[in-house]
């Protein structure tokens, strides 16, 4: 893994060049720094080169800002979603909540215990049933 690096024309004494690894610059720095060089006089072709330089560095830096303006917009429509799914799903669930206090608030008291008795000696006989039934075999029907 590396990096290739094409150098043409002749080299003049005193040229050199860097390679060091990006840093962290502020949208508004590049910005700045493209303006600056949009706005150079030019007399000399190694001021022109360095002009070029300086509004290709300018043009790269305002490419990665828009990449990770596109980035953090990204992340935050997605957190978005999910907050509205969640609201959505808070939403549902005061309406079932309200209905369900509203049921137990309008409960007719009598009528609830007379219900609740019916089910109640219903089940116990029931159970009266199983029970004889267990106690059954075939030998007693013979």
């Amino acid at each position: 893994r590396g990096i290739t690096v094409n150098i043409k024309g002749t080299p003049l004494i005193g040229d050199g060049f860097d390679l060091n690894a990006s840093r962290y610059e502020s949208v508004f720095d590049t910005i700045e720094l493209l303006a600056t060089s949009l706005e150079q006089t030019i007399v000399t072709d190694v001021q022109k080169v360095a002009q070029l330089n300086d509004i290709n560095h300018g043009l790269s830096g305002l490419d990665k800002a828009l990449e990770t303006f596109t980035d953090i917009r990204t992340s935050v429509g997605a957190r978005l979603n999910v907050i509205e799914s969640q609201r959505s799903v808070n939403d549902g669930t005061i309406i079932l909540m309200t209905e369900l206090v509203s049921a137990v608030e309008d409960v007719d008291l009598a009528q609830a215990i007379s219900e609740f008795t019916q089910h109640l000696t219903s089940l116990e006989a029931a159970q009266k049933t199983y029970i004889r039934m267990q106690d059954l075999t075939v030998f007693n029907f013979l």
